[in-house]
């Protein structure tokens, strides 16, 4: 007798139907919930852009609500530079791992800038950094007057104006090194 029985070749063929129509059942599945990620991914990314801007508002006020107590020259130089995209809401609110001068050089790498002090005070608190309630911008410029090859200052009509030594190294703000 050679060759498989009649039989056992009909139960193969059902068998591999069978097996066939099961995969191509389990691939259906996968593409539906395929789909159904893709969507719940595009209304999470929706949500957090919604809660970041939610958060960025909140703080808005609360910067604007501080600013009612300055006049003057102060009030106008402190909200021109409001954008404070480059920072996330809570980023730098974890007081051990950003120290205030860490969390000011990475918002300069960031800016590829120098900035004032005033506006590195707006980023660090859309940050959540929590700084003095007296003078925050007095403990910014300790911070970072405390740490040796880190930062430069410039003096500009009184105001301190920030960048990164590693800037004067490579000759301009562009340079991607890390603290």
């Amino acid at each position: 007798m050679t060759g498989v029985p009649p039989q056992i070749k009909a139960i193969d063929e059902e068998l591999a139907a069978s097996s066939d129509e099961y995969r191509e059942h389990l691939a259906q599945r996968v593409r539906l919930l395929s789909a159904k990620l893709s969507a719940f991914d595009s209304l999470l990314r929706e949500r957090n852009r919604i809660a970041a801007e939610r958060d960025r508002i909140v703080d808005l006020i609360a910067l604007y609500g501080e600013a009612e107590h300055v006049n003057g020259p102060q009030h106008e130089e402190r909200f021109r530079s409001l954008d404070v995209s480059s920072v996330m809401p809570g980023e730098f609110s974890n007081a051990s791992e950003w120290p205030v001068w860490k969390a000011c050089a990475e918002i300069l790498r960031r800016e590829h800038r120098e900035m004032f002090t005033g506006e590195l005070v707006t980023r660090l608190m859309a940050g959540r950094r929590e700084l003095s309630d007296k003078n925050p911008s007095s403990q910014v410029n300790a911070s970072m007057s405390a740490v040796d090859g880190v930062f430069y200052k410039k003096l500009h009509n009184g105001k301190a104006r920030w960048g990164l030594v590693e800037w004067k190294k490579d000759k301009g703000p562009t340079s991607d090194l890390t603290v």
